[in-house]
């Protein structure tokens, strides 16, 4: 509401990297035997991906536009 979707865009894209709170619960649910371990490593995998692709995409998407 009131923001431009590129911007909303580049804000949810922000919001993504919670590795270290993703991988504490990951750990804590492999612990408690909620996950087993071929989720567990998927989980990890996903996690550290998006949190290295995140920041390119945000910058790409909040960047000032070139002239045209």
């Amino acid at each position: 509401l009131g923001m431009p979707f590129r911007e909303s865009l580049g804000m949810g894209f922000a919001t993504i990297p919670q590795l270290s709170a993703t991988l504490a619960a990951a750990a804590v649910g492999r612990e408690l035997g909620l996950l087993n371990e071929a989720f567990f490593v998927a989980i990890v995998v996903l996690s550290i991906v998006t949190t290295m692709i995140s920041p390119v995409v945000t910058r790409r998407l909040l960047a000032p536009r070139r002239p045209t």
